[in-house]
């Protein structure tokens, strides 16, 4: 069905996993959206065959020799650069309909507190925003009617749980976690494990920092306390569950012992594109739906 106007779409760290990701998803549907605006760090190979294949209104690139190089490039139309994000707030006076924070770690904190005034929805795969901005910021984005989404898959999943689910009813919620490269590794072992080792994720493709925090668990950790702050959940009631698998990614106990599950396959486009496509005559890509995931071992390791 075509649409009068396209969505207006802004993705914060464009050359990272998310960003890769959500472009690919974006460039499939072009017909509902339009990329205005695509900033990075200092990927200049990566971010010039974005520019040149969805030509965005505004780039802002942070590295001063990468901003220098791009921008005296000559691209098929015009296009305003800018080397730091308060060069693009003393500029920017306009919403866009949906902006994706695929910045890591506290680099995205900036960008997400920047942003919460030029965006009427944001999607946020950068759980550190949580986590520090806390409260303070999610009333923030009250104030600037910007609607915040996570993207990560179990937040995803179980914000989808909860739209179904009296909260005064669950006894308690488990985000999954897959364990990681040092699953069952003895003490021993890990010392002499090297980082690229520590990258190399057993079911998840992500970028190094997040790959290293998994290995660590540290990430868990952080999407425990994104999760209370996020949807309002008492943190006693959010548990860690090891499944190894990574197909299932929310569980929700109520206190009657009915247990919800939630689950896809092991790919951040299933959350992406189902938060950027929620009309489901729009969705295409079935091919992303899950296959073969319940087996004997898969449920008694679930549950």
């Amino acid at each position: 069905m075509p649409y009068k106007k396209k969505l207006s779409i802004a993705i914060l760290g464009s050359t990272g996993s998310i960003g890769k990701t959500s472009l690919k998803i974006l460039s499939n549907n072009l017909n509902i959206f339009k990329i205005d605006l695509l900033a990075c760090n200092k990927n200049k190979q990566i971010i010039l065959r974005q520019i040149n294949k969805f030509l965005p209104k505004y780039v802002i690139i942070n590295n001063l020799n990468a901003y220098k190089i791009l921008k005296k490039v000559k691209y098929k139309k015009k296009i305003k650069f800018f080397n730091s994000i308060k060069e693009f707030n003393n500029f920017n006076k306009k919403k866009f309909d949906k902006v994706i924070l695929g910045i890591s770690s506290l680099d995205g904190l900036d960008y997400a507190f920047s942003f919460i005034k030029y965006s009427n929805e944001m999607l946020i795969a950068n759980k550190e925003t949580i986590v520090c901005g806390g409260n303070f910021f999610l009333n923030t984005a009250k104030k600037h009617h910007c609607e915040i989404k996570s993207i990560d898959s179990e937040h995803y999943c179980l914000s989808q749980l909860l739209n179904i689910i009296d909260p005064k009813e669950i006894d308690k919620i488990y985000l999954t976690a897959s364990g990681g490269p040092f699953l069952n590794k003895n003490l021993s072992d890990v010392s002499k494990i090297n980082a690229k080792f520590a990258v190399k994720h057993p079911m998840w493709k992500m970028g190094k920092k997040i790959s290293v925090d998994s290995a660590t668990m540290a990430n868990k950790g952080l999407e425990v306390i994104e999760a209370s702050i996020l949807f309002g959940i008492n943190l006693e009631k959010i548990k860690i569950k090891i499944h190894t698998e990574s197909k299932v990614h929310s569980i929700v106990i109520l206190k009657n012992g009915l247990v919800y599950l939630l689950a896809h396959n092991t790919s951040m486009r299933i959350p992406i594109e189902n938060s950027l496509l929620t009309s489901k005559s729009v969705f295409k890509n079935k091919n992303f739906f899950l296959k073969k995931i319940f087996s004997p071992y898969h449920l008694t390791n679930i549950i």
